[in-house]
């Protein structure tokens, strides 16, 4: 009897494990709410985490992505749920997971929602079924080729779009996206980058690097490369860690700034500004102290030597390292992290240092050439 309870609460967790994924009713539930703020709300009660957003220049729709069970060292996960807005409608829904078995459970439910199959076709080596109802077109898509969301050679999708007819009848006042979400868990920066932000005391900070390519008036910031032109600079310049963008952006690691650039005071979102040393020391004794700060700001990940931290600030401090002001060289990549103030000491500048075998928020001048990161914090 007791190898039988013990063998029905596996298949029992298992289950459960299996359930707090979504359903094709869970999308139809997420495409009429509000704003996508709703829809960050909706997963993360489902167990789903924010992961990222990023905007496709060519045909301007802005993606933004939740992730569910993601490995912690590479983009492997049991599911992607993907929004895809235009401006700021809902355009379409993909739910991507790597159980054939939950793939196949949704599969069965089609019929009892109404749906009706359209069409089915083979192209570029994927299967793909159409459905529609009365309101949604369902689009679902099997690849036969390896894919870098699955441990699996094959990946599932479920598509999600609103039929045309009814898009026209959406009435026009729709919710917008605010710069922060009505529960200020969240703000979007001029390229389209959402953060999440959290509340610390009083304050209200972001809760991830920045990582944006322009002023908040639209002007583009020079992206520096070159490492002595970089120890030069005079003026605004910014890069990624080792000049690797794709890599620094997908692990949230954020861009690297000059104070030539913190300087102007155009680099956070409206009603955001780049903190002041004062802030700065606001925020450490809201922590306990700056001796002891740090590790309630480390991230539980990025941090070499066992230097993680707790993270119960969900300040989430990754190891980002820096840019030399010397010979613009890349240093200490999962051993340190820095950030600006805007409080200048003649020709220096006071910054928050953390280091991998320290629990102290470290308080330093800098020169204004390092390439540092930033948090930004609420008006």
């Amino acid at each position: 009897m007791k190898k039988f309870s013990v063998l029905f609460l596996i298949i029992f967790s298992c289950f459960q494990s299996i359930a707090q994924n979504l359903s094709i009713a869970d999308m139809q539930t997420i495409y009429n709410l509000p704003n996508w703020d709703a829809v960050d709300v909706y997963l993360t009660k489902k167990g789903w985490k924010f992961e990222g957003s990023e905007k496709e220049t060519y045909d301007q729709y802005g993606i933004i992505k939740w992730v569910y069970n993601k490995n912690d060292y590479s983009d492997k996960a049991n599911g992607w749920f993907v929004l895809k807005l235009q401006g700021e409608k809902f355009h379409q829904l993909r739910y991507q997971l790597a159980d054939e078995t939950k793939y196949n459970l949704e599969k069965s439910s089609v019929a009892h929602l109404g749906y009706k199959f359209v069409e089915s076709q083979i192209e570029n080596n994927e299967l793909i079924s159409k459905y529609k109802n009365s309101s949604f077109y369902l689009t679902l898509v099997v690849n036969k080729e390896s894919d870098s969301y699955s441990d699996n050679a094959i990946y599932r999708s479920f598509y999600l779009e609103r039929i045309p007819k009814e898009i026209v009848d959406v009435p026009v006042n729709i919710p917008t996206m605010p710069s922060v979400s009505n529960n200020q868990n969240i703000v979007k920066d001029v390229d389209g980058n959402i953060y999440k932000t959290v509340k610390i005391g009083d304050q209200v900070w972001m809760a991830e690097n920045l990582n944006v390519t322009k002023y908040n008036d639209g002007t583009p910031i020079p992206i520096v490369t070159d490492p002595t032109i970089w120890s030069n600079m005079t003026n605004s310049a910014m890069c990624w860690y080792d000049n690797n963008k794709n890599k620094y952006t997908i692990n949230k690691y954020g861009a690297l700034y000059n104070f030539y650039t913190v300087n102007t005071g155009k680099l956070c979102p409206s009603a955001w500004h780049i903190p002041s040393n004062d802030e700065w020391i606001i925020l450490s004794n809201s922590l306990g102290g700056e001796t002891v700060a740090s590790v309630k700001m480390k991230s539980t990940t990025s941090w070499e030597f066992s230097g993680n931290g707790t993270n119960t600030s969900a300040f989430s401090g990754l190891a980002v390292g820096f840019r030399d002001f010397e010979d613009g060289s890349f240093l200490n990549i999962n051993i340190e992290a820095n950030w600006w103030s805007t409080t200048q000491n003649s020709e220096e500048v006071y910054i928050r240092y953390l280091s991998f075998d320290s629990q102290k928020i470290i308080i330093s001048l800098a020169s204004k050439n390092l390439g540092l990161s930033v948090r930004c914090i609420k008006n």
